[in-house]
């Protein structure tokens, strides 16, 4: 490192199926890419029983000045995904901060004609997420995830448009 410079040339970690790259961005900016991970890492961190998460993780963070602009950029993408061992097809996420105050997102999970789009922001200053969500033709399956008890042997896709905000969000370390 240089004062007002970052290099950083030619570091590659690579196992068998998993590559991480570590690059700057113009002298200003780090990219680090991640490629081949294991998308089961993040059950742990969800917790949450009913759903079990897997897939092949492609990711980009990216912050192109962090000498002037610490923003941050994330790009992820998990082509082969699943929840519980049904196919959802490609799950697409970008999360970016738009200003200090918000940070926006758009997810996509895509598997021929079955679509869910979540479009919104998170507000860091006043704690809420404002957002829409589309459902096309999606699995009715996937409410046997979300509710706890009562639903099961479910048939079937739906249609759903969501719009609106969440408040009182609490952040657990």
């Amino acid at each position: 490192f240089q004062k007002d410079m970052i290099s950083i040339d030619n570091f590659v970690l690579q196992g068998e199926e998993m590559l991480i790259i570590l690059d700057d961005i113009d002298q200003e900016g780090i990219l680090l890419s991640m490629k081949g991970f294991d998308f089961s890492v993040i059950n742990p961190l969800v917790d949450y029983d009913k759903m079990y998460f897997d897939g092949t993780v492609y990711m980009d963070i990216r912050a192109n000045d962090i000498l002037s602009d610490r923003r941050i950029d994330v790009s992820m993408e998990v082509p082969d995904f699943t929840i519980n061992r049904d196919t959802f097809g490609l799950l697409s996420l970008r999360a970016w901060e738009k200003n200090n105050e918000r940070i926006d997102l758009a997810l996509n999970v895509n598997l021929d004609t079955q679509i869910m789009e979540v479009r919104g922001y998170y507000d860091l200053a006043k704690n809420y997420i404002d957002t829409d969500i589309d459902l096309i033709k999606y699995p009715m399956t996937i409410l046997e995830y979300i509710i706890d008890d009562g639903i099961s042997e479910t048939r079937g896709t739906a249609d759903l448009k969501a719009t609106g905000e969440l408040l009182g969000i609490e952040l657990l370390n």
